[in-house]
């Protein structure tokens, strides 16, 4: 069978799966902007809850990954927040600093900085006692969120679970993956842990400014036949990796003492799944083992998505819309109903 006709006959199940998920079209969730404060930032958001079923609702804050994300993620969380809703669980998110209502910009935070909007997140919820369980509040983060949740999950009494989604553990070693992959030299940790520092990894590491990076990318261009690295050209995002290149996971991993589900889509091309397995399961073995639960989905990219057709490393505006159209359909595996269905037993202990 070709690809394309593979490609038609996977685009016919997403339609006829949409048509279906559309039949019930009773609204599933009741959602509430809301705002709360962290320093001196305003942050604003949504808590979503059922709209069917009584409160107090455990809950999930969700915890952005990389970029300038709206409370819902551009129709992402979406699909992710009904299918909760569906099980009797609210949902929490908000707009990053610098995006919809919130001051600020989030491309001036550490990981450090970004885990302390979610204790405020969580400050809040606190105070929504006649609508949230206060026996029941976990995180769900994606993709960078992964230097950002171990921050909140190894603070006792803070939250109850969290669900990892696509995390790597190194900063530096998930860029080598990232480079290599987007280089179309493939994901052999032999190979690509051993790639040299780019040009840029090289600048942070000792502290250049963004000049002084500009000046010796001019350079190398002059002096090297051989330097095909692009300039990169965003002075506040070169300041956010400068602020954030150090980290790594795992300490605060081992020091986790909440359930914790790590998920991950099997055709990931943006973080090295396998290595990202074998650190977590070192970190719980120095911790309790049976804490950890590890689910890998097939046909599954990055955030989850049907990799066929979502499989990209920066999604653009045309997979954007495709979420927002097609909903759950687009999540591969049946992950989302396995990651819901996980939450369900962490809510009624």
């Amino acid at each position: 069978m070709s690809r394309s006709t593979v490609y038609r006959y996977g685009l016919l199940l997403l339609i006829i799966g949409v048509v279906f998920s559309c039949l019930d079209d009773s609204p599933q969730v009741h959602e509430k902007k809301i705002s709360f404060p962290s320093g001196e930032l305003k942050i604003t958001g949504a808590l979503i809850t059922p709209t069917n079923l009584p409160g107090p609702y455990p809950v999930v804050v969700l915890v952005h990954g990389d970029g300038a994300m709206p409370y819902d993620a551009y129709g992402f969380y979406k699909p992710i927040w009904t299918e909760f809703a569906k099980r009797g669980i609210a949902t929490l998110s908000w707009d990053k600093p610098g995006v919809g209502g919130s001051s600020g910009n989030w491309l001036e935070h550490s990981m450090e900085e970004r885990a302390e909007i979610v204790r405020n997140a969580i400050s809040y919820l606190r105070t929504q006692n006649a609508v949230i369980d206060q026996q029941h509040i976990g995180l769900m983060g994606f993709s960078q969120a992964g230097w950002v949740l171990p921050k909140i999950s190894n603070q006792q009494h803070q939250v109850d679970f969290a669900v990892f989604v696509g995390t790597a553990i190194n900063w530096l070693r998930q860029g080598q993956y990232h480079r290599s992959i987007s280089n179309g030299t493939g994901s052999n940790p032999e190979f690509y842990k051993t790639l040299p520092d780019s040009l840029l990894t090289q600048a942070v590491k000792q502290n250049l400014s963004f000049a002084a990076y500009q000046s010796a990318h001019q350079d190398m261009l002059t002096s090297d036949p051989n330097f095909n690295e692009g300039l990169f050209s965003d002075e506040a995002r070169y300041g956010f990796i400068a602020k954030n290149w150090m980290n790594d996971a795992s300490s605060e991993l081992s020091q986790i003492d909440i359930p914790i589900l790590a998920a991950f889509g099997e055709d990931d091309l943006n973080v090295d799944i396998n290595d990202s397995i074998y650190q977590y399961r070192q970190a719980f073995a120095h911790n309790d083992p049976e804490l950890l639960s590890i689910k890998q989905f097939s046909g599954a990219s990055h955030g989850l998505l049907q990799s066929w057709f979502w499989n990209t490393q920066s999604p653009g505006i045309a997979h954007i819309l495709m979420i927002e159209f097609f909903g759950n359909s687009m999540f591969a595996d049946n992950s989302l109903d396995q990651i819901a269905t996980w939450l369900e037993r962490q809510v009624q202990h």
